[in-house]
């Protein structure tokens, strides 16, 4: 992990893809075919996507081998300096890697941390100036050395590293993390309170309440920092608009090592058969009374436990009625009460909280979560979602789970509003620019969300807007700085659906020319490189989008475009 990391600084990088252990992700490279092509496979024929990745960037390991210099030139002036520029060097960088020891894939690459180490090695790439000075002085003017080392030099390190890195590191005119914190934050009703999941999330739209006042009147909840005591008391206060939030447990019955985690033993206090309402629940967790507690031999005293695992939350629906939450007309499938059991057999804090937040809260204010946020957090109340985009919202109606990624019932007007007129894009509608591997992560997820937008809007009989859904995703999340990807193929289908068969062509070319180019790169590997799981994705994924493309043009009777794609894969 070190080398790779030392490497994409000294000697070039393969693309902005995370590294783990595959030949097409993340890898360092040198720029020389030769040596690239016994490391990482066939470097010819490589995909649009893959050659256009504005992240691969080529020093031809020119940086690394001024370093060599300077580091000898260094040992042979200095030899007591450069010993200990030596330690600092393996301290910060491959000592430290060890003393670490991160996982091998994390959520973003760590290669920051080893700065110190980069920082030593770019001095003696600065020594190597002096280096060449000193050799070449010996076969040249003094003069012309100098001028030759600085500007050989300069050449070789600074002017190419930074012709090779603009493109991926310009950020001008690209505001999608504030535009898409925005988007957030306007997904949610009023005075929602927003349940979110880790820094990524969280950051920006604390940014957006907190220096540009935007939208205070929502209260963001970082779930992953509900487990932290001080972190959920500090939510019992109010924050701008957003009023307190209500909890069930006092102070000190949430403070670290109280109610860190519980767990499920069934009492007979409770009905294990129906579910119990959601409140009483939370009472009886929140009991400091030695008859509610359970001994734990782990802890050697009593401790509280779950004791059921059934629960319903009754709801106050002339308050949702009152507060324009719901339409009174819409009464397909309501509900009074949401019903869902506990996942698992342990209850941590953060969940703890989570629900008695949602128990205590949700007849005063909105309950949303961030649709980044995961099932692990949702606690089986997926059923009872609207989905609003970027967040889900707590409502009572029940629509059944039908799809592992999507949830919710849709209300197509709403759902229509935050998505095309509502949503800011970053600046990704109107320039080129760098989208790495992070930035892509939500608006992937939106591409979802249209797709999903336009097929209800399908089934509603509004073709027109189903159309001009799927028209205003392409232009705002646009193909030149996000590739499209296989689940284009759900645009596809709907494009034909809605009678758009230009349109949906349009869009299949362009997908069935990038799985062309990814199929024919990755049938060029042979032996052990092929049997690299990326390698053999790779492949197979573009061998299903042309397959795919072929048979959905062929149910829609297009048999002239289905032939000329299945010849393709040929």
């Amino acid at each position: 992990m070190y080398w790779r990391y030392f490497m994409w600084n000294f000697s070039g990088r393969q693309n902005d893809d995370q590294g783990y252990i595959g030949k097409v992700d993340g890898n360092w490279i040198s720029g020389i075919g030769f040596i690239d092509e016994a490391r990482l496979g066939p470097q010819d024929k490589l995909p649009d996507t893959m050659a256009g990745n504005k992240g691969r960037n080529k020093y031809y390991m020119l940086p690394f081998l001024l370093g060599l210099i300077g580091i000898f030139f260094h040992i042979k002036t200095h030899k007591e300096d450069s010993f200990i520029l030596g330690v600092l060097f393996l301290i910060t960088g491959a000592i430290l890697i060890v003393y670490l020891n991160p996982p091998p894939y994390e959520p973003r690459e760590r290669d920051y941390v080893f700065v110190g180490s980069f920082q030593v090695f770019s001095s003696w790439v600065g020594l190597a100036v002096l280096g060449l000075f000193t050799w070449l002085s010996k076969k040249i003017t003094p003069q012309i050395a100098a001028i030759a080392a600085t500007v050989g030099c300069l050449v070789a390190a600074p002017v190419l590293m930074a012709s090779q890195n603009w493109d991926d590191h310009d950020r001008s005119g690209r505001y999608m993390t504030i535009d898409f914190a925005k988007n957030y934050l306007n997904s949610c009703p009023k005075n929602a309170i927003l349940l979110t999941n880790g820094d990524n999330d969280t950051y920006p739209l604390w940014y957006a309440q907190n220096v540009e006042k935007y939208r205070t009147d929502v209260r963001v909840i970082n779930y992953s920092l509900l487990g932290a005591g001080e972190y959920a008391n500090g939510l019992r206060q109010q924050t701008y608009e957003s009023e307190p939030i209500k909890f069930t447990f006092n102070h000190e019955q949430i403070i670290p090592g109280v109610r860190d985690y519980l767990r499920y033993n069934a009492s007979n206090k409770f009905n294990q058969n129906a579910p119990t309402e959601l409140k009483d629940v939370m009472k009886f967790l929140a009991s400091d009374n030695d008859a509610d507690k359970i001994y734990d031999n782990n802890e050697g005293k009593l401790v509280n436990f779950v004791p059921t695992k059934k629960y319903k939350i009754s709801l106050d629906m002339q308050k949702f009625v009152n507060n324009n939450w719901i339409d009174p007309n819409d009464t397909l499938n309501k509900v009074n009460e949401l019903v869902f059991d506990l996942p698992g057999n342990t209850l941590y804090k953060n969940g703890l909280l989570l629900l008695d937040i949602v128990a205590s809260n949700i007849n005063d204010r909105p309950i949303c979560f961030t649709t980044t946020t995961g099932p692990d957090v949702y606690l089986n109340m997926m059923e009872y979602f609207e989905d609003r985009g970027l967040v889900y919202r707590l409502v009572p109606y029940k629509t059944p789970v039908t799809d592992q990624y999507r949830y919710g019932k849709i209300v197509n007007d709403t759902l229509h509003k935050l998505l095309v007129d509502t949503y800011k894009w970053g600046g990704m509608e109107e320039r080129e620019m760098f989208v790495d591997d992070k930035a892509k992560l939500v608006p992937s997820n939106v591409r979802g969300q249209f797709a999903r937008l336009a097929g209800a809007l399908l089934q509603a009989g509004d073709k027109e807007r189903a159309i001009a859904t799927l028209d205003h995703s392409l232009v705002s999340i646009p193909h030149h700085n996000m590739p499209f990807d296989y689940n284009m193929l759900n645009y596809i289908d709907i494009y034909y659906r809605c009678e758009a068969p230009e349109k949906a062509e349009k869009l299949m070319d362009i997908l069935a020319k990038d799985a062309k180019q990814k199929f024919d790169y990755f049938r060029q590997f042979s032996g052990s490189d092929a049997k690299d799981i990326y390698v053999k994705q790779g492949k197979e994924i573009g061998q299903q989008v042309l397959q795919n493309c072929a048979a959905i043009a062929n149910q829609y009777g297009r048999k002239e475009k289905a032939e000329q794609i299945a010849r393709m894969i040929q």
